[in-house]
Order: C-alpha cells, then sequence, then structure tokens
C-alpha cells in the first residue's frame, strides 16, 4: 500500500524519549468568529437575493463601461488637440518664414537684381508729374 512505509528501515531511525511530565496538549483552536461582511453576505445572498441583485449589478457594470468609454473618448480628443496644436505651430513658423522672404524680395535693390535678367533697368530719373488740362 504505502511505498514509503514498506521502505523504510526501523531500525535507522533513533527512539526519541520524552518525559510524560513534558508533554503539552495541544487545544483545538477555536473557530474565528465572523466578520461583520461575513455574517451580511451569509445572510443576504440567497439564491433569491442574488437574482434580486443582478439588475443592479448590470446598472452598475453599465456605469463601469460608460466610464471607461468617457475616458477613451477623452483621452482621444486630448491627442487630436495635441496633434492640431503642433501642427499649429508648424504653419505659424511657415508663415513667418514666408513673410520674411516677401520682405526681403520686395526691397528694391533685390528687385532690381531680378528685373535685370528680363533686361529691365533701374530708373535713374526720378518720374514726373504729368498734369492734364
Amino acid at each position: 500500500m504505502n511505498k514509503f512505509k514498506d521502505n523504510v528501515d526501523v531500525e535507522s531511525i533513533p527512539e526519541i524519549t520524552t518525559p510524560v511530565e513534558n508533554v503539552v496538549e495541544e487545544k483545538p483552536e477555536a473557530p474565528a468568529k465572523p466578520t461583520a461582511l461575513g455574517i451580511w453576505i451569509a445572510q443576504n445572498l440567497s439564491k433569491e437575493s442574488a437574482v434580486n441583485l443582478m439588475p443592479f449589478l448590470f446598472f452598475l457594470t453599465v456605469l463601469g463601461m460608460l466610464y471607461i468609454a468617457n475616458k477613451n473618448y477623452s483621452e482621444k480628443n486630448i491627442r487630436q488637440i495635441e496633434k492640431i496644436n503642433k501642427e499649429l505651430k508648424e504653419l505659424k513658423w511657415e508663415h513667418l518664414t514666408a513673410k520674411s522672404e516677401l520682405v526681403s524680395k520686395s526691397k528694391q535693390s533685390e528687385v532690381a537684381k531680378m528685373t535685370k535678367s528680363f533686361g529691365l533697368n533701374e530708373a535713374v530719373v526720378p518720374p514726373i508729374k504729368i498734369a492734364v488740362k
């Protein structure tokens, strides 16, 4: 039957002698007192009460799902706002760059350099006013 008992060599086990006076009998522990929560669960969670609690648990589940969905929706909106803000900053810098290039290219000296390739020269004589009577 028991393989361990059959294989044990009885002669190899040392004898332990203990005086009878020193032996202490262990008292069985008293069962733990149930807590208030344990008592409430035992009294209120029968099959009938569990069935009666189902609508409330369903309501709590739906609220939890709505909470999670709302959190995900708001995080998605925050990411989208950050993306749009980053794009707005890039467009502002692009606008400033284009504006500074326009200012530098619209200077009189720059316009004169660009028109020389077309054969146009800068006027040396100031413009005169023509008056018609």
